[in-house]
């Protein structure tokens, strides 16, 4: 059976460089585990090295987490569906199951979180509009709903930068969710004023020193996920320079070694996924098929470790690879070993048929 392994001290040193720079901005680190659905695994690998707050698109994955992990944590929901809330309410007998913050952008939430009695209802963060045009409520809205649902906990705001259109984190946007989160504390006699802002892409503003410097900008919370487990900014299309690019890696089983005798011209046909296949190397060739497809993870988004493999083509259960001019000598039932991304562990980590380990 193929297997994802997660390098567990090259994870924590990606998360104690986060934790690092969140603390130098006077924020909390909130790690964005959705890509791998949350798994205790990992869960209890980040809570073990210091971290207090988890976010997830899925209410469901929180379920799942033992009590002795999930009482440790804080967990946030930040994409919230009307479901999610009726489902909040329906088990608001089971508390420790409960997540405790809700990311949402819409006032029929509100609506429906103001049938939840009031002893029991999460803490609610609006999310702001602020030029990626995905998901998220403009100021003056934001204004009107803190005062028109005063009585909700709403607790302040947050932002998604270089999400759908690629609009990266400036200071004027920065500077707009500090002034509503100041209102929202005003309205609501809040402690302090509460701003999130995710993720990864926020990296170079932050080792800059361009927040701190600015009186009347301050962020609370720093949501990362792809900078932490991959050391990755998507946003720039870049590695995270001094972080660990290979915390994972993914290992297929091959079941199947034949030296094949591939014609130069290309079949008329569609292959399995509706596609004409790519041009392939011709000859006397061997091939391998391993035990994985597209229901796995894509070829575009994993990467054989070795650099004489050529990725030839997927079904959805399968992957056929060349290693004729390998240095290896590969047989059936040897493991291929390929880097992985954010999207293809995401792919991975919803396969139940991938077996996840830690190192």
């Amino acid at each position: 059976m193929d297997y994802l392994q997660l390098n567990g001290k090259k994870l924590v040193e990606n998360l104690l460089y986060w934790q690092q720079l969140a603390k130098k901005n006077s924020a909390c680190l909130n790690v964005v585990t959705k890509f791998c659905i949350s798994e205790i695994q990992y869960i209890d690998l980040l809570v073990k090295n210091g971290v207090t707050t988890i976010s997830d698109s899925n209410m469901q994955n929180f379920a799942a987490l033992p009590h002795s992990v999930r009482e440790k944590l804080q967990c946030c929901v930040i994409k919230t569906r009307l479901s999610d809330i009726e489902q909040y309410a329906q088990s608001s007998t089971l508390p420790e199951k409960h997540p405790v913050r809700f990311y949402l952008s819409d006032e029929e939430c509100l609506k429906k979180i103001r049938k939840i009695p009031e002893n029991s209802r999460p803490k609610i963060v609006l999310i702001m509009e602020c030029g990626d045009y995905k998901d998220g409520l403009y100021q003056s809205d934001i204004k009107r709903l803190v005062e028109e649902y005063s009585d909700l906990p709403i607790i302040g705001v947050s932002a998604n930068f270089a999400c759908l259109s690629g609009k990266m984190p400036d200071i004027q946007s920065l500077r707009m969710l500090s002034e509503t989160a100041m209102f929202i504390q005003q309205v609501k006699k809040l402690a302090v004023p509460f701003v999130s802002v995710g993720g990864t892409v926020m990296h170079d503003m932050l080792v800059s020193g361009e927040i701190a410097a600015c009186k009347d900008v301050f962020v609370s919370e720093i949501r990362c996920g792809e900078g932490i487990f991959f050391g990755y900014n998507s946003s720039k299309g870049a590695p995270v320079n001094g972080l660990n690019r290979d915390v994972f890696s993914f290992a297929a089983e091959i079941i199947e070694v034949q030296e094949k005798i591939i014609p130069e011209q290309k079949n008329d046909g569609l292959n399995a996924l509706g596609a004409h296949s790519a041009s392939r190397p011709s000859g006397a060739r061997r091939c391998a098929v391993l035990d994985f497809g597209v229901l796995g993870a894509p070829q575009v988004e994993i990467f054989p470790k070795d650099a004489d493999i050529l990725i030839i083509g997927q079904t959805f259960d399968f992957t056929v690879i060349d290693i004729t001019d390998s240095k290896i000598r590969y047989n059936t039932g040897d493991f291929v070993s390929f880097s992985v991304n954010y999207a293809s562990a995401s792919f991975l980590c919803m396969n139940r048929f991938i077996t996840k380990t830690v190192e």
